[in-house]
């Protein structure tokens, strides 16, 4: 009987804490990785654009209104084009730029603001 006192394991609140914790995990995870993945298809629309072969010849509202076609189709939100597009040459390389901020709410009034840099050069 003795030795079973010196036997220590993980107690009822330790285990509570525990998944309480890995629950918590799990609800940030449901609401930031769609934000993540949204920001994965503004990425790679942007590349898709900038790898036409006419874009050299597409004026900045051509550029904007061909990306805000592939968002529509992708159903890709917290982004607006007109706005938030900036295009600039430098020594022969042209830079697509498209820097956001996207807001999600976490619980409450607790929100989460996430900012995102993507850029594509040619």
């Amino acid at each position: 009987m003795r030795s079973m006192k010196k036997q220590a394991g993980v107690s009822i609140l330790g285990l509570l804490a525990v998944g309480v914790l890995i629950i918590f995990v799990a609800y940030l995870g449901m609401k930031l990785v769609p934000v993540y993945m949204n920001n994965m298809k503004i990425a790679n629309a942007l590349e898709d654009v900038a790898e036409e072969a006419s874009i050299d010849k597409m004026s900045r509202r051509d550029i904007s209104n061909r990306l805000e076609a592939r968002f529509d189709t992708d159903f890709i939100k917290h982004v607006n084009v007109h706005e938030d597009l900036i295009q600039t040459k430098e020594d022969g390389v042209t830079e697509l730029r498209l820097d956001y901020a996207t807001e999600v709410e976490v619980m409450g009034n607790l929100n989460a603001i996430i900012y995102f840099e993507n850029a594509s050069y040619f």
